[in-house]
């Protein structure tokens, strides 16, 4: 009686958790994931390690914000539809709401999903795209971004990223004077 109210509980549980998982036809799969090294400089001070850039085939951006963890420190999602999510021990608890009310701790993060998003069908070469909110300067070499940098037009705060890979061998490197 023990084991079979045992065994019954277990199934339930597993066909439960089979119910919430996603729905696998709403997955979206990757256009491309670059990986990259930046640099953060805010109020607080700075910090640097790597991230992970996911574009997919709607436009959304999500950035994953690494360092030697086996989780993200941070991670931002910025959807094409207009929404953003963040998550991670940076996030201050998280946040997720309409992209025009983010917080802003997040709003360089949001800044640099806008950039990446807008870069990705820019032509190659530097390029500059100022807003209201923030600059970002734009490297692009054989169609992939190679470079980006994102500050703050409020409050000196700036995110910059190099990316890692294989580029043409006639390209030059990022100066890191940019």
């Amino acid at each position: 009686m023990k084991k079979s109210l045992l065994l019954a509980v277990f199934v339930s549980v597993l066909l439960s958790a089979c119910a919430v998982s996603p729905n696998s036809a709403q997955w979206v799969q990757p256009v491309h994931n670059q990986a990259a090294v930046f640099l953060w400089k805010h109020s607080g001070g700075s910090l640097s390690g790597n991230v992970i850039i996911t574009y997919d085939i709607s436009g959304n951006v999500m950035i994953r914000v690494l360092k030697d963890l086996p989780k993200p420190l941070l991670e931002v999602t910025s959807t094409r539809d207009g929404k953003f999510f963040a998550s991670g021990p940076l996030s201050g608890g998280g946040w997720s709401g309409t992209a025009d009310r983010v917080p802003v701790r997040f709003s360089l993060w949001k800044a640099v999903a806008e950039a990446w998003r807008g870069a990705i069908p820019a032509r190659d070469g530097p390029q500059e795209v100022h807003t209201q909110t923030y600059r970002a300067a734009i490297w692009k070499v054989g169609g992939r971004i190679r470079e980006l940098s994102v500050s703050s037009s409020d409050n000196g705060e700036v995110i910059r990223l190099v990316m890692q890979g294989a580029y043409p061998k006639d390209s030059p490197a990022p100066s890191a004077s940019r």
